[in-house]
Order: structure tokens, then sequence, then C-alpha cells
């Protein structure tokens, strides 16, 4: 199939030969015209996007490319991090669920690595900032150190 594109624009005999061989795998993975998840789906049919976006002329976008042949592209998201709980809810709700002070790091699941998260950020390690809090029971171990020996310094 020779593929024209909207704009009027005219290609190298070359190229508008990838053109129309890229155009025709395209179709054969969205017959109805509507590009979505490109990327995620076809890497090899999206890896080639822009090189020829860039012999044809078109910008960074890969909307302008696609529709400029008939095809509607709809954007994929980004995900975006999730929103982190703030360190002083995360230590005051800590507190309420375990009031005896945690006995081993296990038993926080999947606070554990929110912990962790704000330890790092602050070069420390998860029993110091869990200490800082006092949150850690000072009589067990924790690694290779006595909780009592941390305490001291």
């Amino acid at each position: 199939m020779h593929w024209l594109s909207k704009s009027g624009k005219v290609f190298s005999p070359m190229l508008q030969s990838r053109l129309d061989h890229y155009f025709d795998r395209v179709l054969v993975y969205y017959p109805d015209y509507r590009i979505e998840q490109f990327c995620a789906k076809y890497k090899k049919l999206s890896g080639r996007a822009p090189e020829l976006k860039r012999l044809a002329g078109y910008g960074v976008e890969n909307r302008d490319f696609f529709e400029d042949f008939g095809f509607t592209y709809i954007a994929q998201r980004r995900k975006r991090n999730p929103v982190r709980e703030p360190l002083e809810d995360l230590m005051a709700r800590l507190k309420r669920t375990f009031p005896n002070r945690i006995k081993k790091h296990r038993e926080m699941g999947d606070d554990y690595v929110r912990v962790l998260y704000y330890a790092r950020r602050r070069s420390m390690t998860a029993t110091q900032l869990l200490m800082q809090y006092d949150l850690l029971d000072p009589t067990l171990s924790h690694g290779n150190v006595r909780m009592s020996k941390l305490m001291a310094k």
C-alpha cells in the first residue's frame, strides 16, 4: 500500500518505500488505526519509529508522525511514583501499632521498606532510624550488635 501524508509531504522514493513497509506492518498490529501502548507491546516496531520520523522531518512526538499518516496515536501515561507517607506520620503509626516496641524488623511487614527508604535518605540504617524514634526493644540483638551497646553511644 502506498501511504501518503495528510500534510502533503513528498518523500524520496527510498524513504517512501521504507515508510510504506513500516506502516503496512503497523496496520497489521493496529487494523483499527488506533495506536495504544505502542512502545510496551511492539518494541522492535516502535524502535524503528524515531529514525523514520527523523528522516521524514517530523519532530520528537509520535503523535504528529502517526496522525499525519491517518492513525490515532494515544499517548501512554507515565506511572508516577507513589505518594509517600511523611516520616513523622509513619513513625507515629508504628508507635501506635507496636506499643511494646519492635522486636524484629520482619514484624513491620511492608512498613520496613518505608523505614529503609527514609533511613537511606539520612545515611542511616533502618535500625538506627528506629532507635532514634525509640521504636526498637533495646534488650534484643539486631544484626551483629547488641542494642544496649548501641544505646550507650
